[in-house]
């Protein structure tokens, strides 16, 4: 298998767990995930055609948000042509598409995307108070 992690991720997640749990469930691919909530400043409202369905007033959504950590077994690593693009989710898709097992692992350590420039300049704050 061949762990890869996107570069702009900070973690304290055990690289060790996240193949040991990938090889445990005999997996082709396993994605670290990590719960996102976010909640809407208004009411939502459903509806059905014209008709109110429900309503929320300022509802807190939950869902795995992926988080650049990534398990390939080698028969993922097939999928992948030489001299060509292919993003992660795009070769999860195809492994899905083959019916390969295609698995998450939640992860709940402390998790940080420094693509982000908010999120960078908080890690950078957070680095400079710790010293």
């Amino acid at each position: 298998y061949l762990l890869v992690t996107n570069g702009d991720v900070l973690t304290d997640v055990s690289y060790k767990d996240i193949c040991d749990f990938h090889l445990i469930n005999k997996s082709d691919a396993t994605m670290a995930v990590k719960s996102y909530e976010w909640s809407s400043p208004y009411g939502v409202v459903e509806t059905d055609g014209v008709n109110i369905k429900s309503i929320k007033e300022k509802p807190v959504y939950t869902s795995y948000i992926n988080a650049g950590i990534y398990v390939l077994g080698t028969k993922c690593l097939g999928l992948l042509k030489k001299r060509e693009y292919c993003d992660m989710p795009s070769l999860f898709e195809m492994a899905k598409n083959k019916k390969y097992k295609t698995i998450v692992y939640p992860m709940h350590e402390p998790w940080i995307d420094v693509g982000r420039p908010t999120e960078l300049l908080k890690a950078r704050s957070n680095a400079n108070s710790n010293h």
